[in-house]
């Protein structure tokens, strides 16, 4: 995995600061929060016409992978960029013909040139909907992205900086020719082309890999935030998934068909103390609305109300008991919902920040103090900037969600055959 801000990411963009950097971290968790935290609504189909180890750039959604899509005369694929997605299923990629696309500053997937590419026959279609021929695909997200194409079959390849390639020789996906809203779609220069899944679920993919990935992937995320994310981070599957003595596991669920990974989450200790949250604040509703889910494609963390104001208010009295010289701030940062800055004009160059603990079935993902808040860059100030919180509120019966924030320098291994999440500390700076 490669951060948009490393000189190695083909997102890279060298004249934003510090500032503008953060701000757009922070937008894009709230983008993503938009989209995860409301069902995607699938409207009426009416459209018309050993395994490799790919490298992940980060980005508007946080990662993207490289692959390789198609097959041409001249023996090469195409390749494509596309959102790592743990938390959606389906996966597509804009095709040639597009009639409604988002700028992307590489070539449309050429379809018409690939000899393996085959759209889905009517008695065929994945998502039970055919319109002239086509089985068609549409749907829209909660963050106004809105997606329609028609599902095919290519030839895929992944591709690793280490030279091996795995190919599904008919990966299942959808060619899509009208998008709006995509948010990668308003970068510059842009080059992601779409979306791939990693969520649980037939299209998604792992699912796709099977039994070939032994059902089972790996990554671990390094801090974007310091020089070190400018070493390369990989997606593991299968055989090559590094397991860690001092591991520890909890159930990963599926619910009601939910492409999201929820998991049990039993409380949430600030610094060593448990808040004695609700169980009914963080377990899935009988409607299966709420629960709680790991995502690493929000930035963030976030938490219903009742669950946040607990965590706000135990953080809130650290502060103030640990840290005379920081106040909360009056300064307002889109999307961040407490800062600290100094109580007068002169550098504080360290805060005392309490470590975090979510309480999962089974097992402790403990975040250290680095990572529960973010320094803020605030130009023209007389300070280095603000203490951000790094835990956002969404609404009531929304999903509580852990995000890629919270799981930096931990190797996370979801083994999804048999249900499993797995963890540990590492230093994802070794061994991406």
């Amino acid at each position: 995995m490669i951060h948009i801000d490393s000189p190695h990411s083909p997102l890279y963009q060298p004249n934003l600061t510090d500032l503008e950097k953060v701000k757009r971290w922070v937008a894009i968790s709230d983008s993503r929060m938009r989209r995860i935290t409301k069902n995607a609504t699938r409207m009426s189909r009416n459209l018309k016409p050993e395994v490799a180890t790919p490298e992940l750039v980060y980005d508007n959604a946080l990662y993207y992978m490289v692959l390789g899509l198609g097959k041409f005369r001249e023996g090469a694929y195409q390749s494509i960029y596309v959102i790592f997605d743990t938390a959606s299923e389906f996966p597509w990629t804009q095709c040639e013909d597009c009639t409604n696309c988002f700028p992307q500053s590489s070539p449309y997937f050429a379809r018409k040139s690939s000899v393996t590419f085959r759209p889905y026959p009517c008695d065929e279609c994945p998502g039970g909907q055919c319109n002239q021929d086509h089985c068609t695909y549409e749907t829209s997200y909660a963050d106004g992205t809105h997606v329609r194409g028609f599902w095919a079959r290519d030839k895929l390849t992944l591709v690793s900086s280490f030279h091996n390639q795995e190919v599904i020789r008919e990966f299942t996906f959808v060619c899509a020719i009208d998008i709006q809203n995509f948010p990668p779609g308003n970068i510059p220069n842009n080059v992601v082309t779409g979306n791939f899944g990693m969520g649980n679920g037939r299209f998604s993919l792992l699912s796709q890999l099977g039994s070939r990935a032994n059902y089972q992937f790996s990554y671990c995320l390094q801090n974007f935030i310091s020089p070190e994310y400018y070493f390369p981070m990989y997606l593991r599957f299968g055989d090559d998934v590094e397991r860690l003595p001092n591991m520890v596991t909890t159930p990963l669920l599926s619910v009601d068909n939910h492409a999201y990974y929820y998991l049990v989450l039993n409380g949430i200790s600030v610094n060593g103390i448990n808040l004695n949250i609700p169980d009914q604040v963080l377990r899935t509703n009988p409607d299966y609305s709420g629960g709680t889910i790991i995502d690493s494609g929000a930035t963030f963390s976030y938490l219903v109300p009742r669950a946040f104001n607990l965590v706000f208010t135990a953080i809130s009295s650290y502060m103030s008991d640990n840290n005379p010289n920081l106040r909360i701030s009056s300064i307002s940062i889109p999307g961040a919902y407490a800062c600290w800055e100094p109580l007068f004009d002169f550098d504080v160059p360290y805060a005392d920040i309490p470590t975090l603990t979510f309480h999962l079935e089974d097992a402790d993902l403990y975040v250290d103090p680095s990572e529960v808040m973010i320094l803020f860059p605030h130009e023209g100030a007389h300070f280095p900037g603000l203490y951000c919180l790094t835990v956002g509120m969404t609404q009531e019966n929304d999903v509580n969600v852990i995000g890629a924030h919270h799981q930096i320098n931990q190797r996370f291994i979801y083994d999804v055959g048999n249900a499993k999440l797995s963890f540990a500390k590492n230093n994802c700076a070794t061994r991406g």
